[in-house]
């Protein structure tokens, strides 16, 4: 047999590999390098992805990653084995005496794990070439693969020109845009919504009513539904019996569109690890769902303080990573709703910088009048409100009620509740703007406004 029909290995260095790991395991901050320029698929043997993997778990959970460590949590996931066992861990920490070299070995594990993916593209490229496809296609093809490896810098990290993409006015004017879907009047397709409130007033049963009225295509308060859609819900601290049971009380009808569900239960149940999607892995992995899932076209995020755990929530900089995946999001067409808490004054919680790029806030909050024994009533208003006016976004009372079949929401304009609020004051004999104001925590010019509605409408019964 001649050197051309032999069998080849695909380009690898098993060195370079093990010296990466073993710098990790020398002196763990050369993890944060090795991150940004390698992946574990770029690991051409299945240990070494493997280890890199549980390297990568120990990191987010902010343990330290030792030959100890590494063993037992690849025991825990019955991985040790597979690896080569402890033995071989031990070697790996012995293969080098320094960090120093470690760009250097991950350039070349890189620049391989991108000759076995030329390898590949060009080995379907001829493939194709073989049954005929189109020599156009192919030549189109070619040269994407060519401009891809043209565009690599020398640490394996991809670089590109932003020139094709500029966009003039003329070509702007001329663009076929399609319509954006609106699944309700303040959700349109691509939108990002935050949605705040203080702990206990329902904001979970608020999700949970909006992802039924999604997923059946029913009305949701005042708002209809275009047309029954699909969710993910990413939930990070209920309990799955607790989920269960609200939004099986809350769906009118079994969902007809999909709906999927990511919650930390089920994650640390499954997967033996939190759900933190503060995590840039974790939000890749999200990416896979969406990806596997193309019918979901809104993600529902419950809550802000538990998936994004380890961030500093009064720091803009912090949020700013987050921020850009919820905007990619809205790049692939993807509606997101973010809950949040808000703090001791009533405002959403943390940096304002949070909002900069968010289309609608609506803001929870608790009647003046509230009666714990009501159960779920809060005030529902927006803050902020991108491209919808007028009676679309006027605030309303919010009520949850048991119903024959479940549960069920009544809303009303909260305008009318506060002038029916102003009514039985009135009734009771209280007569003062400025008290009355200071009874429903409203500003003492609005209940002047309703006091002098209410006398109006008094008069003109009376005659």
């Amino acid at each position: 047999m001649n050197s051309v029909d032999s069998p080849r290995l695909q380009p690898h260095n098993l060195e370079a590999e093990q010296s990466v790991l073993g710098a990790i395991l020398l002196d763990n901050a050369a993890l944060s390098t090795v991150k940004e320029l390698l992946t574990d698929k770029d690991f051409y043997r299945t240990a070494h992805c493997t280890i890199y993997r549980a390297m990568l778990d120990l990191a987010e959970r902010g343990e330290a990653i030792d030959q100890i460590t590494l063993t037992e949590h690849l025991r825990t996931k019955g991985e040790l084995e597979s690896v080569g066992g402890s033995a071989y861990l031990a070697e790996l920490f012995l293969i080098v005496a320094t960090a120093a070299n470690i760009k250097y070995h991950c350039k070349i594990v890189r620049d391989d794990a991108w000759r076995r993916q030329m390898i590949a593209a060009t080995g379907a490229l001829a493939e194709e070439a073989y049954q005929g496809v189109d020599v156009r296609d192919l030549s189109a093809r070619a040269a994407q693969i060519g401009e891809r490896a043209r565009n690599d810098d020398a640490l394996g990290k991809s670089q590109m020109s932003l020139i094709p993409a500029l966009l003039d006015f003329p070509t702007l004017q001329q663009l076929t845009l399609p319509p954006r879907t609106r699944h309700l009047a303040w959700l349109p397709e691509g939108g990002n919504v935050m949605v705040y409130g203080p702990r206990g007033i329902g904001k979970t049963f608020f999700q949970l009513g909006l992802t039924a009225a999604l997923t059946t295509g029913s009305p949701f308060l005042q708002w209809p539904v275009t047309a029954p859609v699909g969710v993910l819900y990413v939930d990070g601290e209920m309990q799955l019996d607790e989920l269960r049971t609200r939004l099986t009380q809350l769906l009118p009808i079994a969902p007809t569109a999909t709906l999927q569900f990511l919650t930390s239960e089920w994650v640390y149940h499954t997967l033996g690890r939190d759900l933190v999607l503060t995590s840039e892995a974790v939000r890749t992995s999200v990416h896979e769902i969406l990806d596997a899932h193309p019918e979901i076209r809104v993600v529902i995020l419950d809550n802000v303080s538990c998936l994004f755990a380890g961030i500093d929530e009064d720091k803009k900089r912090d949020w700013e990573p987050i921020n850009a995946w919820l905007i990619r999001l809205r790049h692939r067409g993807l509606a997101t709703v973010l809950v949040h808490h808000s703090g001791k004054g009533g405002q959403q919680r943390g940096t304002s910088g949070r909002e900069d790029a968010l289309d609608t806030v609506v803001q929870l909050a608790m009647p003046v009048d509230y009666d714990p024994q009501e159960g779920c009533h809060f005030e529902f208003r927006f803050t902020k409100s991108r491209s919808v006016k007028g009676a679309e976004v006027a605030p309303l009372d919010v009520r949850l009620e048991e119903t024959a079949s479940g549960l069920g929401w009544r809303s009303k304009p909260l305008e009318k509740s506060k002038e029916e609020q102003v009514r039985e004051l009135m009734d009771e004999g209280m007569t003062s703007a400025s008290e009355i104001a200071e009874a429903l925590g409203i500003d003492r010019s609005y209940a002047w406004k309703l006091m002098s509605r209410i006398k109006k409408g008094k008069k003109s019964q009376e005659a």
